[in-house]
Order: C-alpha cells, then sequence, then structure tokens
C-alpha cells in the first residue's frame, strides 16, 4: 500500500468539496475559523508538488522526530550503523500525546490546513493539522540535523537531482530526502492556502 501526499487545490471539485467539508466539520467542533480553498481555476499554470511511497518510507522520519522529542540532547551519529532507532513504545507514546505532526503523520487520510492550530493536535480528528505548524517543525528538524532545506521546490525529480549527491553521501540521507519534500509540500500549502492532503 502507499500514501500520496498533495495539494487540494489541484483536484477534482467534487474531492474538494468533499475534503472541505471534512475539515470544516473538524475546525467548527473545535471552535476555529473554516477553512475556504482558493479557486481551482487560480492554479491552471501553476505546478503543485505531490509525492507517493510507502508507508514505511514516512516512519523513518517520524522515529527520527521521536528521537529528539525524547531526548532534545541527542546528536546524530556519524555513521549510519551507530543510530539506535527509537523503541516502538516510547514512539508510540510520543504519538499518543499528539504534540508532534511528524510524529503522527496520517496514514490512511488526513489534511494539514494552512492555518496556525494549537497542539496538541485535534483528538476528534488526529489526522487534522496545521500545515503552518508541521512546515515548523520540519525545520526545527533540519537545524537539529543541520541540513540546509533550501528554497522553495515543487518538483520533486529536478529536487532530487539537483541533491542527489549530498544526500547519497549522507548517513541520514532518506531522512533528509522525505524531510525535503514534506517541506517544499507544507511550503506550497502555505503559500496558495490549500489544504495538505494525505491519502493511503
Amino acid at each position: 500500500m502507499g500514501l500520496s501526499i498533495f495539494l487540494l487545490a489541484g483536484r477534482s471539485e467534487h474531492q474538494r468539496r468533499q475534503t472541505v467539508a471534512w475539515i470544516n466539520q473538524g475546525l467548527k467542533d473545535r471552535h476555529f475559523p473554516l477553512h475556504e480553498e482558493p479557486q481551482a481555476s487560480l492554479f491552471k499554470d501553476i505546478y503543485l508538488p505531490e509525492i507517493e511511497w510507502r508507508y514505511s518510507t514516512s516512519e523513518c522520519i517520524e522515529f527520527l522526530a521521536a528521537k529528539f522529542i525524547e531526548d532534545p540532547s541527542w546528536i546524530p551519529p556519524t555513521k549510519r550503523e551507530d543510530y539506535q532507532v527509537i523503541s516502538t513504545t516510547s514512539h508510540c507514546k510520543i504519538f499518543q500525546s499528539r504534540r508532534s505532526h511528524i510524529v503522527c503523520l496520517p496514514k490512511n487520510f488526513g489534511c494539514y490546513v494552512p492555518v496556525d492550530l494549537k497542539l496538541p493536535l485535534l483528538y476528534q480528528y488526529p489526522e487534522l493539522g496545521s500545515s503552518v505548524t508541521f512546515r515548523d517543525e520540519l525545520n526545527e528538524l533540519a537545524i537539529k540535523l543541520n541540513f540546509n532545506l533550501g528554497t522553495y521546490t515543487p518538483h520533486f525529480e529536478a529536487l532530487r537531482i539537483e541533491r542527489e549527491q549530498e544526500l547519497a553521501a549522507d548517513p541520514f540521507g532518506q531522512e533528509k530526502w522525505i524531510l525535503l519534500c514534506l517541506y517544499n509540500l507544507a511550503t506550497a500549502s502555505i503559500n496558495y492556502g490549500s489544504a495538505m492532503v494525505f491519502a493511503g
């Protein structure tokens, strides 16, 4: 099974209406302002980023983010074989606290909207979060990894070619590639005012 991540702005009118209704039910229940998607016609000539990968692909960045939450002073090793993954028990505790958008990445369906929702994530709608907070978390993780996220690049193939050599030589190259993709998706969500959708 795979996980697709994309902006709602580039989808059909039916999918937009259906997803916005789900989002706004969650926002309404928590007394947040309702979300309104920009008109689809505005994006006719704009390339919107999207990615598809296995569920297990995103798990490596979830566990890495959880590692820093468990021990903020942790320093990533220079060799991959010296990296001890956080225990599943500790990861589950952090997940259940709903205090990390990265650790709580939706697996089947979810949306991160471009508004600054307060943490923890909504308990009634655990798959509804903030692309603003999400991008902030990704930026913080990049700083801890001493990793330059660069400028906004929606074309992931061009991004891969640009950063390929750098990431190939890095013991955390896979996590940093995922970090780059998610950061650009969150940035696009904020720039265009469109919800970031996770669909399994």
